[in-house]
């Protein structure tokens, strides 16, 4: 039993690696990496093995939806947008250039997310977030109280 006001992070191991299988098998199929301490890939672990599921097809958002996450960014003191893998896909790069260009809005990104930020908003670039969670970036989105990612 894990200390009190500690959560037993082994519970958590057999959704962790279904969600990098779900995200390496859906939109553009790609190498998912997950990166835990020692202590957490030594221990033993006991839990039901989670079976694999269909990828849900995305479509745009209800009305109400946008609306809600609309106002969610603008009552935002400190919004950070995170690019990832799937912002490199042309009509995403563009929507997230587009968005930049509207709002100056600090962005960072993944490694896989390099080169979606052009020079005109570097201004706007904390950076990339890093494995050693000790970046810029990474103070950003600790900071951030809203949090936009795309792919």
């Amino acid at each position: 039993m894990p200390p009190e006001g500690k959560t037993c992070i082994s519970r958590s191991v057999p959704e962790v690696i279904a969600i990098a299988f779900r995200i390496a098998e859906s939109g553009r199929p790609c190498a998912a990496f997950v990166s835990a301490p020692v202590d957490v890939i030594t221990a033993e672990a006991s839990a039901d093995i989670l079976t694999p599921t269909t990828p849900e097809a995305f479509g745009p958002a209800e009305s109400v939806a946008i609306a809600a996450a609309a106002d969610l960014v603008n009552k935002a003191k400190q919004p950070v947008l995170l690019l990832g893998a799937l912002a490199t896909e042309p009509c995403d790069a563009q929507a997230a250039r587009v968005f930049l260009k509207q709002t100056n809005m600090p962005v960072v990104c993944t490694y896989q997310g390099a080169g979606v930020v052009p020079r005109e908003f570097f201004h706007c670039f904390g950076g990339r977030v890093g494995p050693f969670h000790n970046q810029l970036a990474d103070n950003l989105l600790n900071e951030a109280d809203v949090v936009i990612t795309v792919g």
